[in-house]
């Protein structure tokens, strides 16, 4: 059941147009626009607050604290059996990190926290990308 939910929630953040950064003007004429914030990140992403997917699995919601985008979500009772809020977070900023490989460079940081059962795991503050296994 969780290996469905990291695919969902990997493909919930396929949205690279609105996470990544603005494009960079002409080099001779002006410098490359900064990186969105952590508060105009979490102010995209509010569209996917609130949809469950099909196995019952949904962001509950998205904020942001200075630099760090938040991420609370939930899923059905039990998913979270046997997975501390480490294995949560890191699952998750690993699929994040397949589509926005520089969310991080920027200073920016995540934190992924999660609902079972109604018992609130807070994610640890991650600032970069976890690294590959192996």
């Amino acid at each position: 059941m969780v290996g469905k939910f990291w695919l969902s929630m990997a493909l919930a953040f396929a949205t690279p147009a609105l996470m990544a950064p603005a494009a960079a003007q002409s080099e001779a004429t002006q410098p490359a626009e900064p990186m969105l914030t952590a508060a105009q990140l979490a102010d995209g992403l509010q569209s996917l607050v609130g949809k469950p997917d099909s196995d019952g699995f949904l962001i509950q919601s998205v904020t942001a604290q200075g630099n760090m985008l938040i991420l609370l979500f939930t899923g059905p009772d039990g998913w979270r059996e046997g997975v501390d809020a480490g294995q949560v977070s890191d699952a998750l900023v690993t699929g994040f990190c397949l589509e926005m490989t520089t969310y991080f460079d920027g200073g920016l940081t995540m934190r992924v926290d999660s609902v079972d059962r109604g018992v609130t795991l807070t994610g640890p503050v991650v600032t970069s990308c976890p690294q590959p296994a192996g």
